[in-house]
């Protein structure tokens, strides 16, 4: 039976004070990294995961490769948050005595009134809703007031993630990541999970303290030279955002895929069948068929194309749309071809520099078009791709016009001064934006580009970029898109 680490599981905590005036005691920070001590996660591996589970405390679980490259240190973090219920109970009375509530028969009172949670569980999948009660359980053990509120992904997302969390509609919620490739060097977990407001609506009102909110910008944005200084930078936010603990980990789940012994796929050690690859390569014998796939839920969110977020909704996606030039193989996290036959990488190190062609381009927010670079720029690295074009669905063609679209549509989506800006999209190319430098489609040179566009399949990228793996200089410089320049306009215009 095919395996994979494909998901992991936390409770989120709203750190965020109400505006109803009532006391929400996770704005204490002591209260929320005591939750590490209260939770026994080996019970909730053991006896909720039925043994297809292991203890997850920080940033990464143990089947990463960041994990591994950081076992020594990670595993001083793990025993210092090991299980202690009589630890957690008593920083947690200490700290909100401190905050002026009393105990009185057995359950905390603020202000005369109970201190009472909100917790949002998610009906599916069970165990999902069996370690909510778990916890509840372990917070009223404590004296505190639960509410147990049942929902749905659907009904729980807008709530959690979109709605304003000073609104007093929650506190707690059982919060599940689901994996769609090997990582090999992690760069958004810290930006992805304590900073992007896109994935939280409290990072609008609530940040981890300066010095891990400065190391997870710095590793989110590369700002490293070598792998030590990254090691270094990876080290101090997981001290910093495990004693935040806006998220408490708890467990990796060691997920089993069903297949037909008659049906051939490959499938990710890290994504399971949750990996671009499984669907695609799915094979019977013979020509013709039908392949039947099931899984818990389906759009669950906005279904367009930058609005999938959700597991469940990305596998449907990755079925029958190509996300990159390059992507991640499914066991090692190497950055493999996919869309791009071919790269070539240019670059002289972080001391060195590499000239910007003259004539490549960059989109202008001022003026909404592209511009030339101009003479005397130079950048760390420039990659060159060669993409296999082909045809969209409707049955135009791919081109270069699409790619450069799509490019411009990320700046128009997410710059304040763009012509589409939305909230929801801030940060969401954040990291492009910072290295890319200028764009310049090849063929015949002494073609105008207009002419270029519609019969190149080859473009230079210019970025502000460098790092030891050259696969990643690729994916950083990767500029496939997976939309039509039509669709993007339709998009931005609606």
């Amino acid at each position: 039976t095919p395996r994979g680490t494909s998901a992991f599981w936390n409770i989120k905590l709203n750190p965020v004070p109400r505006t109803d005036g009532k006391f929400n005691p996770f704005t204490i920070r002591e209260i929320r990294e005591a939750m590490n001590w209260l939770i026994d996660r080996e019970f909730i591996a053991d006896e909720i995961y039925g043994g297809l589970g292991f203890p997850h405390i920080v940033l990464f679980h143990p089947k990463e490769p960041d994990y591994g490259r950081l076992a020594g240190y990670i595993a001083g973090v793990e025993a210092q948050y090991g299980y202690d219920p009589s630890k957690a109970d008593s920083v947690i009375t200490q700290a909100m005595q401190a905050a002026g509530a009393t105990k009185v028969g057995g359950k905390w009172q603020h202000g005369g009134e109970p201190v009472t949670i909100t917790f949002i569980i998610r009906t599916s999948p069970t165990p999902r809703t069996r370690y909510g009660e778990y916890i509840a359980g372990l917070m009223e053990g404590l004296g505190f007031t639960v509410v147990r509120d049942f929902k749905t992904g659907g009904q729980a997302s807008p709530i959690v993630y979109s709605g304003d969390p000073r609104a007093g509609q929650w506190q707690m919620y059982t919060e599940g990541w689901g994996s769609t490739a090997m990582t090999l060097w992690s760069q958004y977990r810290g930006y992805q999970m304590f900073q992007w407001p896109a994935y939280s609506t409290i990072w609008n009102y609530h940040s981890v303290d300066a010095t891990t909110d400065q190391a997870i910008s710095d590793w989110f944005l590369q700002n490293f030279a070598t792998p030590e200084e990254r090691a270094e930078l990876i080290k101090t936010a997981i001290a910093g955002t495990v004693k935040d603990s806006s998220r408490v980990w708890l467990v990796a789940e060691e997920s089993m895929f069903a297949a037909r012994s008659d049906i051939g796929l490959v499938y990710g050690l890290a994504a399971g069948f949750n990996e671009l690859y499984t669907v695609r390569t799915a094979r019977k014998a013979g020509v013709g068929g039908e392949l039947r796939i099931s899984q818990f839920e389906g759009f669950v969110g906005g279904w367009n194309p930058i609005g999938i977020t959700w597991l469940f909704d990305r596998n449907i996606e990755y079925s029958y749309r190509d996300p990159g030039g390059v992507w991640p193989h499914p066991h090692t996290g190497k950055m493999v071809p996919f869309r791009a036959s071919d790269w070539t990488i240019e670059t002289n190190g972080t001391t060195g520099s590499v000239p910007i062609a003259s004539d490549a381009i960059v989109w202008n927010m001022t003026s909404r078009q592209w511009e030339q670079v101009g003479a005397g720029k130079t950048t760390l690295s420039k990659v060159t791709f060669t993409f296999e074009m082909g045809k969209w669905h409707h049955g135009m063609p791919i081109t270069m016009q699409d790619i450069l679209a799509g490019i411009a549509a990320t700046y128009r989506l997410e710059h304040p001064d763009g012509d589409a800006y939305n909230t929801s999209h801030e940060g969401q190319w954040a990291f492009p934006h910072s290295i890319w430098k200028g764009f310049r489609v090849l063929g015949n040179m002494s073609w105008p580009l207009i002419d270029r566009l519609n019969v190149s399949n080859e473009i230079e990228v210019y970025v502000d970029f460098w790092h030891w793996d050259e696969g990643e200089i690729a994916a950083a410089a990767d500029v496939w898109v997976a939309n039509p320049w039509e669709t993007w306009e339709v998009m931005i215009k609606t």
